[in-house]
This record gives C-alpha cells, sequence and structure tokens, in this order.
C-alpha cells in the first residue's frame, strides 16, 4: 500500500501577484515592508518602482496592506490604472473620487481634491 502524499499549496502564485490574503504565503520581505512602511510615515507621497516581476505588487498587497490594516488608524483604497480611453474609460481621478465616496461616510474634503472637471490624467499628460 503506498503512503498518501498531501500536496500543499505552491507559495508562489506564478504571474499574478500575492494578494492581502495570501499573507501567510509571503514572507522573506520582511525588512522590505518595514521599510516602505516606515518610509510611509514620513513622507506623503513614496514611489516604488522597479523591473517588471519582481514583487512591487505582492509587497504592497500581501505585505503592506494588511500591516496598514491591522494597524487601524488608516484605510487604504486601492486603484489599479489600466489602459484609458478618452470618453469610454473613467479617469484615475474619477476611479479615486468614487472609491473614495464608497468607502467613507462624509467626504468633506471632496470640493478642495475636485474643484474642477479636469481630470488628474489630464493634469499630468499636459505638464
Amino acid at each position: 500500500m503506498r503512503p498518501s502524499v498531501q500536496y500543499l499549496p505552491y507559495r508562489y502564485p506564478g504571474a499574478r501577484p500575492f494578494a492581502a490574503d495570501q499573507q501567510h504565503l509571503f514572507f522573506g520581505r520582511e525588512r522590505a515592508v518595514r521599510e516602505l512602511y516606515n518610509r510611509l510615515q514620513l513622507e506623503q507621497l513614496v514611489v516604488l518602482y522597479s523591473k517588471s516581476g519582481l514583487g512591487k505588487s505582492s509587497l504592497i498587497n500581501a505585505g503592506l496592506l494588511p500591516r496598514i490594516q491591522e494597524e487601524g488608524r488608516r484605510q487604504p483604497i486601492t486603484i489599479r490604472f489600466n489602459a484609458w480611453t478618452e470618453g469610454k474609460t473613467e479617469t484615475p481621478a474619477q476611479i479615486a473620487r468614487d472609491l473614495i465616496l464608497r468607502d467613507f461616510d462624509q467626504p468633506t474634503f471632496l470640493p478642495k481634491i475636485f474643484p474642477d472637471d479636469r481630470s488628474l490624467w489630464y493634469a499630468a499628460k499636459t505638464r
């Protein structure tokens, strides 16, 4: 009689990044998570960049976002920037606005952020 073999889920998700619910599989980058988290405490804007496929999204999804949520002081919102087509898809500013309206009850700061109809994309592209 052959002993039964139990297969554990493979740790790496492949081409797609780790998700927040896979944080138990995401280990070995605690230092990078800690450094990114600490940098976010000090700076208003932090840019994370590197070559494609090196784990930026995984670092954010399965490392940083769960830590911020556990902290409980802030509610992160996730915005995915995909291809944009004028008149057919929402702008990044519209996506951000919709997420803020959905996730927060009293958006008293929105008129200050979006004083006119110009999108964030338009402002960035014309500079």
